[in-house]
């Protein structure tokens, strides 16, 4: 081991399969996942339009949202019910200590890419969203490099099989 490494306080076996802050890792990327799975079941079939108006009256979102979830092609929701899965699917492989943890966060990383290509730059998404969803989208895109970053570092390293 070099001195920066230990420079830092960092202890031999803190990036072990068995190290505390992999599984807190792992299991806050599952939670990210399911509670974005969450999220997106609730925008494209819990919420109605009487709901987006409730939420525009709050300043929440800006008019025009509702509808344009609404009326998302079906590929583009399938698109998005595939990254949800897929984050879900590279969390639980991450648990499991399974190399295709790697392939499912680059799926959906590559999914992200394309609906967010599509969104922002095809259809102008930004202007029917409040600068916090925006925000929120990118935080997202961030948690998802992440999570690729992450799957496969401890790839490289022997953590997952």
């Amino acid at each position: 081991m070099t001195a920066d490494y230990f420079r830092f306080g960092l202890q031999r076996d803190v990036d072990s399969p068995t190290s505390r802050r992999y599984w807190l890792a792992s299991g806050l990327l599952l939670l990210w996942g399911l509670g974005y799975a969450l999220l997106i079941a609730e925008a494209l079939y819990i919420m109605r339009p009487s709901d987006f108006d409730r939420l525009v009256n709050a300043g929440m979102i800006l008019p025009g949202y509702g509808d344009y979830v609404q009326q998302l092609p079906p590929w583009i929701v399938g698109l998005t019910l595939f990254k949800a899965s897929s984050r879900i699917l590279g969390a639980i492989g991450l648990l499991l200590r399974k190399r295709w943890a790697v392939t499912m966060y680059g799926l959906s990383l590559a999914v992200s890419c394309l609906i967010f290509f599509r969104g922002f730059l095809l259809d102008n998404r930004g202007a029917y969203e409040a600068p916090g969803l925006i925000g929120l989208d990118v935080l997202f895109f961030c948690v998802s490099v992440y999570a690729l970053y992450f799957a496969a570092v401890a790839r490289v390293r022997g953590t997952l099989r």
